[in-house]
């Protein structure tokens, strides 16, 4: 299983939220993730939520949402 490499997106979006850089140890600014676009999703997510939800949670319930909206969009639009 992959945990790791989860772990080290939310690391790299922690620090970046809390003002410690893009980085997974504060001042050692290397690219280790292997999706930074999700790192800063969760960097925005945990920023907005005030550093109390997990950024992966948060994107993965925000996702889930866009993607709901999208097919009963689809679905709206398929009946018309």
């Amino acid at each position: 299983m992959r945990l790791d490499d989860a772990y080290i997106t939310y690391r790299y979006a922690q620090n970046l939220a809390t003002g410690h850089g893009f980085a997974f140890n504060p001042g050692d600014h290397i690219l280790g993730t292997t999706s930074p676009g999700h790192a800063l999703l969760g960097a925005v997510v945990y920023a907005s939520s005030g550093g109390t939800r997990s950024p992966g949670g948060m994107a993965a319930i925000g996702c889930g949402e866009r993607t709901v909206t999208r097919l009963g969009r689809r679905k709206k639009a398929a009946s018309a």
